[in-house]
Order: C-alpha cells, then sequence, then structure tokens
C-alpha cells in the first residue's frame, strides 16, 4: 500500500517535498522495516542531503564542519549544515565521523522520481544495518 502511493506521486520540487520525503523513509522503515529484518527500524538515519550551494546532515550525531541549524519542522531531526563539498549527482552510504551516512543529492541532481529516490534512500541504510548488505 506504502509503494502504491509513493509510485503515484510526481518528482517534488521544493525543498519542503525533498525534506518530506527523507520523513517517508525513515517512516517506513519505522513501520515496515521489522518485517525484512530485525532491528532494522531502530537503526539511526543519518542522511547528508547535497544541493547545489550546501550539505546538510539530517538527524546525524554532530560532525566536524558542520554548523548546527536547530531542529527541522518537517522530518522532526536535528540539523547540521555546512558548504557543498560532494557531487550533487551522489547516492551512497559512507561514514562521516565514525558515523554512518546516507549521503544523496536532490531527486533532480540524481535522476529520480520520488518513488526512485525514496526507495533509494532506504536501499542505502543496508550497510547501516551491521556494515555490510543484509542477505535476503
Amino acid at each position: 500500500m506504502i509503494l502504491v502511493t509513493l509510485v503515484a506521486a510526481a518528482t517534488p520540487t521544493s525543498d519542503v517535498s525533498v525534506r518530506g520525503m527523507i520523513r517517508e523513509a525513515r517512516e517506513i522503515i519505522l513501520q515496515s522495516g521489522g518485517q525484512l529484518w530485525a532491528g532494522y527500524p531502530k537503526i539511526p538515519l543519518p542522511v547528508l542531503l547535497i544541493d547545489e550551494k550546501q550539505e546538510r546532515l539530517f538527524c546525524g550525531q554532530p560532525a566536524a564542519g558542520f554548523r548546527p541549524a536547530g531542529i527541522d519542522r518537517v522530518t522532526g531531526c536535528p540539523v547540521q549544515r555546512r558548504p557543498r563539498q560532494l557531487p550533487v549527482d551522489l547516492a551512497a552510504a559512507t561514514d562521516l565521523d565514525q558515523q554512518s551516512v546516507i549521503e544523496i543529492g536532490l531527486p533532480s541532481a540524481v535522476g529520480l522520481s520520488r518513488p526512485e529516490w525514496i526507495v533509494t534512500l532506504v536501499h542505502e541504510t543496508f550497510p547501516s544495518i551491521s556494515g555490510e548488505y543484509p542477505e535476503l
């Protein structure tokens, strides 16, 4: 049912829409992740959102080079900012200051629709679970 809703949605154009997609990915993992992998809903989901000018770290621990930017009203997460350092078309999981982080550009930069972007974000959380991909 969630995937049907995602497929019907258009590619987001606003910052609020993209932040809503981060919230949606977190909700999918929280509500359904335990059916896929035990403990999956309990993993942290820090997201480094990359746009043309800056990178924003949502839901992450304090990281070197970032400055706090308060709590985001859409995601409910603490946010940190820094000037952009990474390519805008990136979609990967990596480590940042000893925390697993999903680095991802805006949907238009990575060439993904709204549902594809959310699925990519959820997919990139798999290494965060145990440092390796799950056997499904």
